[in-house]
């Protein structure tokens, strides 16, 4: 029925489509986290639809309908996040998303502590899905691509250098949680993920959030390397080197001789579980972060045995090791 309303460009047309968008708007904030992609990249081509249609109409429902519009561009199946991406861009082009967020932050932090704070159970009426795994998926997409609008967030603020003190009193809050920081070890593969796509831009503008929090974070995100997610390599070598860049003292809040060397070498010796490609070039950036203490000739006979073993099995090429010295 709206698509007939908008597609009905007359006077009346555009009266009816106004009179329907508050029900609209409310709709779509559902829609975002269907469990159908195709229903989710529908609801933002209608959004992007709706906003083109009743214009500045639209403004008084802009604090309802952002913060998951801004979400969902995150959305991990590309057919839902490009249409997020697409409609968001028409509606709030060049500079006019950063003045949105700005004005809109409240409701998108409200919105983003209620995806931190929930849970498979509490995403969805798992009477009105296909049972508890598909509310676990809902869950772990959720959270997922509310941890990359937070650093989504913050790098557009800092961009315009709009992020003042409450903006970052706000975000604070949102990190204060113990839960929050657990997320960094959740059993949730795109969890894990999120979290340390995250990790780098709370570094750099939340440092002293991080610094409160690095007793719980330090151990998560240095032992990260025992993760058998292949994809999330990429992740986790920019998130320990800033880590560790950003606080040397990490390592202290780790025991690197029980917990972290033994997960390195692990991985090394199991291909980086299929990450060679990206974890390979980071071995040397990582090694020499490492309190020297820690470094000597017992290390390195280790970690060359270990690099060694999947090229002489066979289970990544030989020139990979080419890779370690660029």
């Amino acid at each position: 029925e709206l698509i007939a309303l908008v597609d009905d460009t007359t006077d009346d047309g555009v009266t009816r489509a106004i009179i329907a968008l508050p029900q609209w708007c409310y709709m779509y904030t559902k829609l975002t986290n269907d469990e159908t992609v195709q229903v989710r990249q529908a609801a933002h081509t209608l959004m992007g639809l709706v906003a083109r249609v009743v214009k500045a109409e639209l403004e008084p429902h802009i604090p309802t309908v952002l913060p998951r519009w801004w979400i969902a561009q995150f959305d991990p199946r590309a057919e839902a996040r490009q249409s997020a991406e697409k409609t968001l861009l028409a509606t709030f082009p060049g500079r006019r998303i950063n003045k949105a967020l700005r004005l809109c932050h409240t409701p998108l932090f409200a919105e983003l502590q209620e995806i931190f704070e929930s849970s498979p159970q509490t995403v969805v009426d798992i009477k009105a899905v296909e049972g508890l795994d598909v509310a676990k998926e809902m869950y772990e997409r959720q959270v997922f691509c509310g941890l990359l609008a937070l650093g989504g967030f913050l790098e557009k603020m800092v961009e315009v250098d709009k992020f003042d003190n409450g903006l970052r009193a706000g975000v604070g809050a949102l990190l204060e949680p113990a839960a929050f920081w657990k997320l960094a070890g959740s059993k949730f593969a795109n969890i894990r993920l999120g979290f340390l796509k995250l990790m780098p831009v709370l570094c750099q503008h939340m440092t002293s959030a991080v610094d409160d929090n690095l007793d719980k974070v330090a151990p998560l995100i240095l032992g990260a390397m025992s993760d058998q997610t292949a994809n999330n390599y990429a992740a986790i070598w920019p998130a320990i080197l800033q880590l560790v860049k950003t606080f040397p003292r990490a390592w202290a809040q780790v025991d690197v001789r029980q917990v972290v060397l033994p997960r390195m070498c692990s991985c090394l010796r199991a291909a980086a579980y299929g990450s060679w490609a990206v974890t390979y070039p980071a071995v040397m950036p990582w090694l020499s972060t490492l309190p020297r203490s820690m470094v000597g000739f017992n290390l390195a006979a280790e970690m060359c045995n270990a690099l060694w073993f999947p090229i002489a099995t066979g289970a990544v090429p030989s020139v990979a090791y080419q890779l370690i010295a660029t």
